[in-house]
C-alpha cells in the first residue's frame, strides 16, 4: 500500500470519528433542547390551569436542564451562556410568582410591581403596568360588592327569623299551638276574606270570609277563641298585616339588591378574568422563545 493511500485512510478515518463524534455529540444536545421544551410546555400547561406548586416544580426541574454540551454551537443549535439557564429560570420563577400573587384578594401591589419591572427590564413587550393597574379598582369593587353580599345574606337570615315570629304571633292570636319543629322559610298570605294579608295556617287554609265564619271554623276545631273584644282583636290583626307587609318589602329590597349584586360580580369576575388571562398569554408569549436557542453562536 503507497504512503498516499496509507494517508487518504487515514483522513477518513479521522473524518469518521469525527463524524461520529459530532453525531453522538449532537444526539446528547437534541435529546437535551426536547426534554427542556417538553418541561416548558409542562410548565405553561400548569400555569393555564393556576396549578402553582406544579409550574415551581417544573421551573425546578427546567434548571437542571444545562448540558456540557450547551456551551457549543451545534448546528442547527447555538451555543448558550453559562449563566443563561439562570436567566431563564428565574424569569419563568418571576412569571409564576406574578399570576400567583394577581389572584389573590386583595392584590398585594407589593409584590406584584416590582416583579411587573423585573419582568419589563428583562424582556420585550411586557410592560404590564397599564393592564395590572385596571386590575386594582375592579377587584376593590368586587370585594366591596362580596362584603355587601355577605352582609344583606345576614340581613336576610334576620328578615326570616322576624316573619317566623310574626307567624307565630299571628298562630298565638287565633289560639293555635307554635310549631316545635324549625319552620320553613317561606311566606304564603290570604289573598282575600277577613284574614287577607295574613299568613295562611293548614287549619284554615280556605280563607274565612267574616269574623263569625273565622270564630265559627275555630269552634269546629275545638280551639278556645281569643279573650278579647273584637276591636282588640281586629287591632291586633291590623298590626299583624303592617308589619308583615313591611317585613316582607324589606326582604324583598333585600333580594333585589342580592340580584344587583349577584350580576354586578358577574360581571366584574369576567372583568377580571379578562385582565388576567391577557397578562397571562402576554408573559406566555415570552416563555415561547426558551423553546428556540437565541443565544448569539
Amino acid at each position: 500500500m503507497s504512503k498516499q493511500q496509507n494517508t487518504t485512510r487515514i483522513l477518513i478515518s479521522g473524518l469518521l470519528v469525527l463524524v461520529v463524534a459530532y453525531g453522538i455529540v449532537l444526539s446528547l444536545r437534541n435529546t437535551s433542547e426536547k426534554v427542556r421544551a417538553i418541561t416548558l410546555d409542562e410548565y405553561q400547561a400548569a400555569l393555564k390551569e393556576s396549578k402553582f406548586s406544579k409550574a415551581q416544580l417544573m421551573t425546578e426541574e427546567y434548571a437542571t436542564l444545562f448540558r456540557a454540551t450547551d456551551l457549543l454551537a451545534i448546528p442547527p443549535f447555538q451555543r448558550r451562556q453559562v449563566d443563561q439557564l439562570e436567566r431563564e429560570r428565574l424569569m419563568l420563577e418571576q412569571i409564576g410568582t406574578l399570576l400567583e400573587a394577581l389572584q389573590q384578594k386583595p392584590i398585594d401591589s407589593t409584590t406584584v410591581e416590582p416583579l411587573i419591572l423585573v419582568l419589563a427590564q428583562n424582556s420585550e413587550n411586557t410592560d404590564l403596568s397599564p393592564l395590572v393597574k385596571e386590575m386594582y379598582p375592579l377587584q376593590e369593587k368586587l370585594l366591596l360588592y362580596e362584603n355587601e353580599l355577605k352582609q344583606n345574606t345576614q340581613t336576610e337570615e334576620g328578615i326570616w327569623s322576624r316573619i317566623t315570629l310574626l307567624k307565630n304571633d299571628f298562630r298565638e292570636l287565633l289560639q293555635l299551638p307554635i310549631p316545635t319543629e324549625e319552620q320553613e322559610e317561606s311566606i304564603e298570605l290570604y289573598r282575600k276574606g277577613f284574614l287577607s294579608g295574613l299568613p295562611i295556617v293548614p287549619e284554615l287554609e280556605t280563607p274565612p270570609e267574616t269574623s263569625r265564619e273565622l270564630a265559627d271554623r275555630l269552634n269546629a276545631l275545638q280551639i278556645p277563641l281569643p279573650s278579647l273584644t273584637a276591636q282588640e282583636f281586629n287591632q291586633r290583626l291590623s298590626k299583624l298585616r303592617i308589619s308583615l307587609s313591611q317585613t316582607i318589602q324589606e326582604l324583598d329590597r333585600n333580594n333585589e339588591r342580592n340580584e344587583e349584586l349577584s350580576e354586578a360580580l358577574k360581571n366584574l369576575g369576567s372583568s377580571l378574568a379578562t385582565h388576567y388571562q391577557d397578562i397571562r398569554e402576554q408573559l406566555l408569549m415570552n416563555t415561547l422563545t426558551l423553546n428556540k436557542d437565541s443565544s448569539m453562536p
